[in-house]
């Protein structure tokens, strides 16, 4: 009786970590070609706070990345300010969702939407611009 509970700790061990391992990620984990869903919750603190779950994209979603970023640091490695960042993610970001998406975005029924860092998540090593499809609509799929 002993090695069939060892068998069915190992499966249930099994299971738990391939759930974590489908779970929440950050933005700085994502990369091009993740479906993921926005899921919000409520820290100890009562502060909501949102994160990414990556999910098979054969399934309906929220978003998908179609393009990852690398922001330039400023000068000596500081934040580089919210209007060079804006500037980058809408030229870079607009100019290759017709390349992923095979129309331009005037002419799709998917919008744009970035992840990006801001002052805080700089300083923790956030330095990328996620450009993501989304359909407000209905999910993607």
């Amino acid at each position: 009786m002993r090695p069939l509970v060892c068998v069915l700790a190992g499966v249930v061990l099994a299971l738990a970590s391939a759930a974590c391992q489908a779970g929440t990620t950050s933005a700085t984990d994502l990369k091009v070609g993740d479906c993921f869903d926005h899921v919000s919750t409520v820290d100890a603190d009562g502060n909501n706070i949102v994160a990414d779950s990556v999910v098979d994209c054969a399934s309906a979603h929220d978003a998908e990345v179609y393009l990852v970023i690398d922001v330039p640091a400023a000068s000596g490695g500081a934040y580089p300010g919210d209007e060079a960042i804006g500037t980058l993610q809408q030229s870079r970001c607009d100019a290759a969702f017709t390349g992923y998406v095979g129309k331009a975005p005037d002419l799709s029924s998917y919008t744009i939407d970035y992840e990006r860092p801001d002052i805080d998540s700089w300083s923790s090593g956030d330095h990328t611009i996620d450009c993501l499809i989304e359909n407000l609509a209905d999910p993607v799929s």
